[in-house]
């Protein structure tokens, strides 16, 4: 009989067993990795859902916003309007006041006009309280962004395009030219 090989033998059973343990490890680990996999697949659908509803929750904000926005922007153009027609009306009533006033100075009633003058001097501080204001006019440089020249005249005392005549008060309202100021304006000879 002949003698077993231990060598042999331990090699054989040591690569059938590591063999089959590999197997059991290599199956065990697939089986975990494809478990991992699953996992992060049911996270990652689940993370979508959640972004997919904050994503659909922040458009849902974004729209309301821009409807109040709308309606924001209709109130304030409704109100832009209302206090459009309450200057007018303003600037028609002190319009009569000027003229009121420039009747009492060619009457020359002296009593009346110091009296009217305080009145005057209060309605302007209100007018100004409230941002509406008077354009400059007479000996300031014509400028047409706030001045509408209605005649031209020759001379050579003043410099040129000075206006040496208000017809028409003009008014602006916190920086914006509600009414242009109507105007004479010099120009010098020669440069007509």
């Amino acid at each position: 009989m002949r003698g077993i090989d231990l060598e042999k033998e331990f090699d054989f059973y040591k690569a059938k067993y590591l063999d089959e343990k590999s197997s059991i490890e290599s199956i065990l680990l697939s089986k975990d990795i494809n478990d991992l996999f699953k996992d992060i697949e049911r996270l990652r659908k689940k993370e979508l859902i959640k972004f997919e509803r904050l994503e659909q929750s922040y458009i849902d904000k974004i729209d309301r916003l821009e409807m109040d926005n709308i309606k924001l922007n209709k109130e304030i153009c409704e109100k832009d309007k209302s206090i459009k027609k309450i200057l007018n009306g303003i600037i028609q009533i002190l319009d009569e006041v000027d003229e009121f006033k420039e009747l009492l100075e060619k009457r020359n009633d002296l009593k009346s006009l110091k009296a009217f003058n305080k009145t005057f001097k209060k309605i302007n501080n209100k007018v100004n309280y409230i941002g509406l204001e008077r354009i400059k006019s007479v000996s300031e440089q014509f400028n047409e962004d706030v001045h509408y020249c209605v005649e031209v005249i020759e001379g050579n005392e003043e410099e040129n395009e000075t206006i040496v005549e208000e017809v028409k008060s003009g008014y602006c309202y916190k920086g914006n030219v509600i009414r242009e100021s109507r105007v004479v304006v010099i120009k010098n000879e020669g440069e007509i």
